[in-house]
């Protein structure tokens, strides 16, 4: 398999790159400044590098030959499991990544923490490091920021991982596109760290501000999501383009756009998005969206790319596509389940996913889809079933459609 890199590059301080095949990536170097954002975040400087500030530690790991080594051939990072049982441990797992246009890389699979209960991330977050995985897709909304910033502290201070062999995402949530610097400081202060590898524009609307943290949605006398239309777009994407060059976020991105959005944010940013982040799974395909990120460098993040399981059908109401007969056929055909055969199926569309459990025997199952791949025949098979079926439905809560 060849490696994958999204788009050209056109950061003009992002290294340059020719084309779509590399063969190299770099390893995510320390950030030269992290004294002096410890200080802009108001927090003391400590000796113990990013990601240390204000640990809670409860439990002693012991570090055995974690390698964090860039694979040139095959664009993989070999990450092994760490105190994990005997059965569970993935000798040299691999995990691929995809190079972002700005230089950095994503690992193709990562664990979205939305709607978990808070007690329980601490052993989610550390059972999937000993797993494997490195990616965390958080957001100031998921209300959970501290728990996971607690639980990586403890991961960084006992030496499970270092601050550079994670990539952490967190998301501005729409009341706060007035205070776009406030809230990216309350997310990393939340999250214990120094500095985001993404940040992302939750959703392409602002409403009416609640206060710095509190991430709620506010609602007019009709009951109706109280939309701010003083705050354009435009004026919320040069503010976390800011971000960037106070150092503080790696990357930047957009959640929940269209091509229309994204279009008009090619447009008038300075700083193009990195990432963009939809719902995408095989009864909701996405492939024109796709087709025109890929096409100018914005690298794709499937989130709910199981079409949200029990979850979403309790949340929303929605139905799943876990058992679909040719999902189902096909997965016992790959001697695989039907999630490792869903989130392989994205991963070869180029894309990242960031499915969401609370149970650990799932974090190993998911972690599992790097051993196969599924033939051209069955890929066409899958594209057939698409719907364009959304499972996401906030308008079950915000009294109006965003989407219509």
């Amino acid at each position: 398999m060849r490696s994958r890199f999204v788009g050209a590059t056109t950061d003009s301080n992002a290294p340059a790159q020719t084309g779509h095949d590399v063969v190299q990536i770099a390893k995510a170097k320390p950030d030269q400044n992290e004294p002096a954002l410890a200080s802009m975040l108001g927090r003391p400087d400590t000796n113990a590098g990013p990601g240390m500030a204000h640990p809670s530690p409860t439990q002693q790991f012991q570090e055995e030959g974690a390698m964090a080594e860039v694979v040139s051939d095959h664009r993989r990072m070999p990450i092994i499991g760490l105190d994990c049982p005997p059965d569970h441990q993935q000798q040299g797992a691999m995990a691929e990544v995809v190079t972002l246009r700005n230089g950095h890389s994503v690992p193709v699979i990562g664990i979205g923490v939305s709607w978990l209960e808070p007690q329980s991330i601490r052993d989610l977050i550390l059972s999937a490091l000993n797993i494997g995985y490195r990616h965390f897709d958080c957001a100031a909304n998921y209300h959970i920021e501290a728990e996971v910033g607690e639980a990586l502290a403890e991961a960084f201070l006992t030496g499970l991982v270092k601050r550079e062999e994670v990539f952490i995402t967190t998301k501005l949530w729409n009341s706060d596109h007035g205070h776009v610097l406030d809230a990216c400081k309350d997310s990393l202060k939340k999250l214990n760290l120094q500095y985001l590898d993404l940040y992302l524009v939750h959703f392409p609307v602002a409403t009416r501000h609640t206060g710095i943290g509190t991430s709620a949605s506010a609602f007019g006398d009709d009951g109706v999501l109280d939309i701010d239309t003083t705050i354009s777009l435009e004026t919320t994407w040069h503010a976390m383009e800011e971000l960037v060059n106070l150092g503080l976020v790696r990357s930047i991105g957009i959640s929940n756009y269209d091509i229309f959005l994204t279009r008009d944010c090619l447009a008038y940013s300075k700083i193009k998005p990195s990432v963009i982040q939809i719902e995408i799974h095989p009864y909701f395909q996405r492939e024109s969206l796709i087709d025109f990120c890929q096409k100018h460098g914005i690298c794709v993040t499937a989130h709910t790319p199981l079409s949200g399981g029990t979850a979403n059908t309790q949340r929303f109401g929605t139905m799943s596509c876990l058992d679909d007969p040719v999902i189902k056929s096909l997965a016992e055909k790959y001697n695989k389940t039907a999630s490792q055969l869903i989130l392989k199926w994205g991963i070869q569309r180029n894309t990242v996913v960031i499915p969401k459990t609370s149970k650990i025997e799932r974090l190993h199952e998911n972690f599992k889809v790097f051993d196969f791949t599924i033939h051209d025949e069955d890929m066409k098979k899958m594209k057939d079933i698409d719907r364009k079926y959304r499972t996401n439905q906030p308008a079950k809560f915000w009294g109006i459609d965003l989407y219509a």
